[in-house]
């Protein structure tokens, strides 16, 4: 499959369904893919993140978590990517639902570099995208299996999936919407859930909606109302990384 099949694969994927179909397999490909320490996501975090302190007066970090924010923050040629892989790494260890958004966007940033010239760690992006393929392969029937891109073993146990997912974890940290209105969080905030931790409606959990002015739309039981962007909320955990994050 051509880097445009994979493109127009995941195109069709977000027509057809709003997450990922929560199989243990397409699962398994993607902690596979970007969430083990040995993975190739976080070791092409780790790569770019050496090239990028050499010669700098900067302390090693040896949490690739923290390399992230790091490259994130000083503005690095892979940023997008970075931040596309710390996406779905905190997806996958907070077991979220998986998003065709984030699978897009994840996609979308490691093909980009991938087509670029002079870009470190190229086999590594390879990996990522052959992972990838074989899920949009099997997700939209045309393989009846899953390889792992890493060991070239078929996965095993097509009909397992996950039959309960985790309730969403939140930070045990208290922001102001204002405070959070100034970051990504801006954009990213948009329908997922924040905890309000002030005022009369203190530890609702509500879906968030969209900015308006001084307050903040967001429903909870079907009902949509405003609250103030002075409340104090707590965020999912996975959400929490771009605040390190300069929007300049």
């Amino acid at each position: 499959m051509t880097t445009q099949n994979l493109h127009d694969s995941i195109k069709r994927m977000c027509k057809k369904y709003a997450h990922v179909p929560d199989n243990l397999l397409v699962k398994q490909q993607l902690w596979n893919l970007f969430a083990t320490d040995m993975s190739p996501g976080l070791l092409f975090i780790t790569q770019h993140y050496q090239i990028e302190i050499n010669g700098k007066d900067v302390e090693y970090e040896h949490d690739r978590l923290k390399q992230g924010s790091w490259l994130i923050k000083n503005g690095c040629r892979s940023k997008h990517a970075v931040i596309a892989i710390k996406e779905m790494r905190n997806i996958l260890v907070h077991h979220r639902v998986v998003s065709t958004g984030s699978l897009r966007e994840c996609a979308e940033s490691m093909l980009e570099l991938y087509g670029a010239d002079g870009v470190p760690g190229k086999k590594l992006i390879g990996l990522i995208l052959d992972g990838l393929i074989t899920v949009c392969n099997y997700l939209e029937g045309s393989t009846a299996c899953i390889t792992c891109p890493l060991c070239n073993n078929t996965l095993t146990d097509n009909s397992a999936t996950i039959d309960t997912l985790q309730e969403e974890t939140f930070s045990t940290k208290e922001y102001s919407l204002k405070e959070l209105k100034g970051t990504l969080l801006k954009e990213k905030l948009k329908s997922r859930k924040i905890q309000i931790k002030s005022g009369k409606n203190i530890d609702r959990v509500v879906k968030f909606k969209s900015w308006s002015g001084t307050s903040a739309k967001v429903s909870a039981d079907s009902n949509t109302f405003g609250i103030p962007i002075h409340v104090l909320v707590c965020i999912p955990t996975d959400l929490e990384f771009y605040l390190t994050d300069d929007t300049n």
